[in-house]
């Protein structure tokens, strides 16, 4: 049965296996009879049986059962290669070693992929359960401060208003549609161009913008709002949004107008009360020159006359720190770039062949108009009473609160130790004991603040610390 030969072959039924024999040749009796149906059918169709040529392929195939092998003790070598075996047992399947370690491997492989993902899965939930709980924070934040969050995306040109914005403005969430469009109509034209400005500057520089304007509300009136935002960057080129808040500070700014309206008024005054004094301080000094040159002034009316010339000149001093103490605030705090400013504080003396290095970048402070008066003052101060000054350094940095840090520091002789709590204190000092008083309160309307940390006979060093929000180191400026 290994090989064919020319005796016939005697087909088996398939039903028959499983029923003892051994096997051999087996047929389908479904496959025959339906053979059977396809030529009849041909020749009902109207074929001639003569045409149907003779189906040559008997459709058999060699099956044996295991059982009836063993039984008739028959070794399977003598079966035909391409025969069938029934009711084999199942056998282990040698694999070379190979094989085996890549399988392994694979299964290692899955594991260490569905551990992953595992733990992939758990981060992306825990990161999403963070989103979840701060974007809530955040809601209940600006639920709390009633102030509106503000989002323009520039690739998709959506403009977000919260509902606390609308709500801010007298609208409800939705009464109206915002766009840059809208807003850039409802701002007011006294503030409009400035405005503009700010935002632009903002831009171009990937800044952060600190402006304070009016807007249109509902009922056609105007609010001061203060708005707070930064510009987002996908690339070096190509700007992706600007988003911020903006609060409701029309109250303030009502006040703070009003406040200044008086100031103005008080400062005309004083300009004149002082204009008025200042001619009668000149006058005295002018009579006790001439007193002076008397051929009968003794030692001892000469001695009154140098004190009552002394005080004159005090008076002199302090009436004219009032000239720049009354400037403080007159004018809304801005974004000033530090070099520049530090540049014309430098340059407005020679402060006696002094060296001034600066060295501060591109950082913007954001201060009352008066800050080059803190450095002109530092720079005099060091000039008149750090004795053999040769150098001043200028510099700014960030310690890890994210504060700005100016750093002002010469090589003179310093402060004493005991000196250092009392010398920003108004009247300290031998000149007219108000330079340091004023750089104090010049830092502090836009919340900065000043100490001195320098070592005695080594120099004094002059730290500003500016609050994160108040510092900003620009892009450079690109076209948009």
């Amino acid at each position: 049965m290994a090989e064919k030969s020319s005796v016939p072959v005697y087909v088996m039924i398939e039903n028959a296996m499983n029923t003892g024999a051994l096997g051999g040749a087996v047929i389908s009796p479904y496959q025959y009879g339906r053979n059977t149906a396809e030529i009849g059918y041909e020749i009902i169709s109207g074929k001639n049986p003569g045409e149907i040529p003779v189906n040559t392929d008997t459709g058999y195939k060699i099956v044996f059962d295991m059982n009836a092998i063993e039984r008739f003790g028959i070794s399977e070598d003598l079966l035909p290669q391409n025969a069938t075996i029934i009711n084999s047992p199942d056998k282990f399947v040698l694999i070379p070693a190979s094989v085996f370690v890549i399988v392994i491997l694979s299964a290692l492989g899955l594991v260490v992929i569905s551990v992953m993902l595992s733990l992939s899965n758990r981060k992306i939930k825990i990161t999403r359960d963070l989103l979840v709980t701060s974007e809530n924070r955040l809601a209940m934040a600006m639920e709390a401060t009633k102030d509106g969050l503000w989002d323009f995306n520039f690739n998709t040109n959506d403009y977000y208003l919260s509902p606390a914005g609308y709500e801010m403005l007298g609208y409800k969430p939705g009464e109206v549609t915002f766009s840059p469009e809208t807003w850039n109509k409802n701002i007011h034209p006294d503030d409009h161009k400035r405005v503009l400005t700010e935002y632009t500057d903002a831009l171009k520089k990937h800044g952060k913008l600190i402006s304070e304007y009016r807007l249109k509300t509902k009922e056609d009136g105007w609010k001061w709002i203060r708005a707070r935002g930064e510009v987002v960057w996908v690339s070096d080129e190509k700007s992706s949004r600007f988003t911020g808040t903006f609060s409701d500070v029309d109250e303030k700014i009502k006040y703070k107008n009003a406040l200044m309206e008086i100031n103005n008024k008080l400062n005309i005054l004083s300009t004149v009360t002082r204009h008025d004094i200042l001619n009668q301080v000149a006058a005295l000094l002018g009579y006790t020159e001439i007193m002076k040159d008397s051929p009968a002034l003794d030692d001892e009316l000469n001695s009154y006359i140098n004190k009552l010339e002394k005080s004159a000149e005090t008076i002199q001093k302090q009436i004219n720190f009032t000239k720049d103490y009354q400037k403080l605030g007159l004018v809304q705090p801005e974004w000033q770039s530090l070099e520049t400013v530090v540049r014309r504080a430098a340059g407005f003396a020679h402060w006696n062949d002094i060296e001034i290095n600066i060295n501060t970048g591109s950082v913007e402070i954001f201060a009352d108009l008066m800050l080059e008066k803190v450095f002109y003052n530092l720079f005099d101060n060091a000039n008149r009473h750090g004795g053999s000054v040769s150098e001043i350094n200028t510099t700014f940095r960030v310690d890890e609160a994210g504060r700005g840090i100016i750093t002002v520091e010469d090589n003179g002789r310093g402060i004493k130790t005991d000196k250092k709590p009392i010398i920003f204190e108004k009247g300290y000092g031998q000149n007219s004991g108000y330079g340091l008083f004023l750089i104090k309160n010049i830092l502090e309307i836009t919340s900065i603040s000043i100490t001195e940390t320098g070592t005695y006979d080594k120099g004094a060093k002059f730290e500003i610390f500016v609050p994160k929000d108040c510092w900003n180191i620009p892009a450079e400026p690109k076209d948009i």
